[in-house]
């Protein structure tokens, strides 16, 4: 157990400026520490335990970043915002307790936390930060709570153990690659309160609210970037014009291994796209703060180094098991626009009920659509179950093939339902006990074998519509002939 011993401090004793590398164990501040200044335990790979008084109001950016061993820590209760990359690389912690008046948990904190499988957001939080929670690949779920209006860039990217995230209704925005990489995923849903999903800077003017009109524009670069000048070059086709970005005093990356550990996960594997669009130079010039760049130029700032933005991924990018996206938006949002990243032929979109219709425009698009009463297969061809408190009229979504059994089974307040040519096999007792059911209406424009007298259908009390040249055909049907009454679309019911 070490006491002060590799500590060093300020003259006045309240803020701890560094501990030695060589110090292991347990490390115990003096309760005269009000302050933990920027990577002060950084890369004391040997300490498993870190004991902060009460009195610590302030810790700053990479504070614990790199201390491989840490697997435990409790934060003061006074701490109010948790600093960029503070625990970032920290590989053994597996839980962490944040304050309940944490308002701010900023870029890249918990990056690389690999052993980090629970923790709990504070309900004052506003927007969870780019790269927050990036490569955390023991965390299964989080919730995030109310209040919270941004997913940014990257937040739970690389999560490989993530089967489920709660969204809330104060979200507004979920940003680039924001669950990308969570392989484990395998449905989300998205809240009616999210009008964007990905980066409005790639959409045309018209549609990013945030455009502007001016050619070019002066950005400020953060002026303790750490280590050489730098200029990387835009060497694409997209740019008539060569784009410089200058960072702060000696500051210089050289390949993937020098590139801060948040964000490894992000661009491991596109490293030779990504060299062969910028090139960075090692300048003499002195104290640049300001670079300009055109506003419409997509570029991304990673830890100093900034990158075109076309070598990360939408959202849900190599989430290769997600199969299922609910909407929670009742009128359909411009989902053309939105970056999913995903191939949407193979994804099952839900919407609320009663509002299929707004969304039809993009059947094409997605697997099928289905009403959140409904259940369907990864696949979107069987309808599995259904909502037992469904009533009314319902239809079932075209592109389902086969109706499981007992899908509609006890569903007694079901009065009639539509069933698409789609559909060539529905199973036992699929509509056993639907005692008010009094209108099918079947699409297909042959005689279809769809029906028979294992359904747990009592024919006599349902009038069958059909297609207007088939009328005749079902009713000669020996299991049609059964029902109460046939009729064409065109014909009223009786």
């Amino acid at each position: 157990m070490y006491r002060n011993i590799y500590l060093k401090l300020s003259k006045d004793g309240t803020t701890l400026l560094k501990c030695d590398k060589n110090a292991k164990g347990v490390v115990i501040l003096p309760h005269t520490v009000y302050k933990i200044q920027r990577n002060a335990f950084r890369g004391c790979k040997k300490v498993f335990s870190i004991k902060i008084p009460k009195n610590v109001s302030i810790i700053e950016e990479n504070a614990f970043q790199d201390c491989t061993s840490l697997t435990s820590i409790i934060m003061p209760e006074r701490i109010i915002n948790i600093s960029k990359y503070t625990f970032s690389g920290c590989t053994s912690l597996t839980s962490i307790e944040i304050p309940y008046g944490v308002t701010e948990i900023k870029e890249g904190a918990f990056s690389g936390c690999t052993s980090l499988t629970s923790i709990v957001i504070p309900k004052g939080i506003t927007y969870i930060g780019e790269y927050t929670f990036s490569g955390c690949t023991s965390l299964t779920s989080i919730e995030i709570p109310y209040g919270v209006t941004e997913i940014k860039v990257g937040a739970f990217s690389g999560c490989t153990s993530l089967t489920s995230i709660g969204i809330p209704e104060s979200v507004t925005w979920i940003q680039r690659d924001a669950f990308s990489g969570c392989t484990s995923l395998t449905s989300i849903m998205i809240p009616g309160s999210v009008t964007w999903i990905g980066n409005r800077s790639n959409h045309t003017p018209k549609e990013n609210p945030d455009y502007e009109d001016e050619l070019d524009k002066e950005v400020k670069i953060n002026s303790e970037t750490p280590k050489a000048n730098t200029v990387l070059r835009d060497i694409t086709k997209e740019s008539d014009k060569e784009t410089k970005i200058y960072t702060g005093p000696k500051m210089y990356y050289t390949f993937l291994s020098d590139i801060p550990s948040p964000f490894m996960s992000p661009i491991k594997g596109k490293m030779n796209s990504l060299i062969e669009k910028i090139k960075i130079l090692n300048l003499e010039e002195n104290n640049l703060e300001t670079v300009r760049i055109n506003s419409y130029t997509k570029l991304i700032d990673v830890g100093g180094l900034t990158i075109h933005s076309d070598t990360i991924g939408p959202v849900f990018s190599s989430c290769d098991n997600l199969y299922k996206i609910q909407l929670k938006h009742r009128e359909c949002p411009n989902l053309l626009n939105f970056e999913f990243g995903l191939d949407r032929s193979k994804i099952c979109l839900y919407v609320p009920t009663g509002s299929e219709n707004s969304y039809q425009k993009f059947k094409d698009y997605f697997a099928i659509i289905v009403p959140d009463n409904m259940v369907v297969s990864k696949d979107g061809k069987t309808l599995i179950s259904c909502d037992k408190n469904i009533a009314g009229d319902v239809s079932i979504p075209n592109g389902i093939t086969e109706i499981g059994e007992k899908a509609f089974g006890w569903c007694k307040c079901l009065s009639s339902i539509i069933i698409p040519s789609s559909v060539e096999r529905i199973g036992e007792k699929a509509f056993e006990n639907c005692n008010n059911l009094s209108v099918i209406n079947l699409k297909h424009q042959m005689v279809s074998e769809v029906l028979n007298n294992k359904l747990g259908l009592n024919p006599r009390n349902i009038t069958l519509i059909v297609s207007n040249c088939s009328v005749d055909d079902y009713k000669r049907h020996k299991y049609y002939s059964l029902f109460k009454n046939i009729i064409s679309e065109t014909q009223p019911i009786k």
